[in-house]
């Protein structure tokens, strides 16, 4: 489990005056506020719009077949390898990929 000092790197105390330079006191509504603002910043401005979709979902949006899309998933740079045999396809990487293809009328 984690603790605020093994997140933080500083001790959180609520009841007692800071008893050396090493101690902080922070109150768990602005500790929660700090954690809350560095998983924003860190997630920057894709972390909440980035999806995973299945090969049926991927294959859909991208007009192919599912065995089109197995077949040609590693020369394809929006597929995730969650395991040996478990893909998944990023719905911001296809549609980003989809832009830059050649579309012949």
């Amino acid at each position: 489990m984690f603790t605020p000092e093994s997140i933080l790197g500083f001790v959180v105390r609520q009841d007692k005056p800071p008893l050396d330079t090493d101690t902080v006191v922070v109150s768990m509504a602005d500790l929660r506020a700090m954690i809350r603002e560095e998983i924003t910043q860190a997630l920057g401005a894709h972390g909440s719009e980035e999806k995973l979709l299945d090969a049926s979902q991927a294959a859909t949006l991208m007009s192919v077949s599912t065995d089109w899309l197995y077949r040609n998933a590693a020369k394809l740079p929006f597929t995730r390898r969650l395991g040996p045999k478990a893909l998944r396809f990023s719905y911001q990487g296809i549609i980003k990929w989809l832009e830059t293809r050649n579309v012949k009328h």
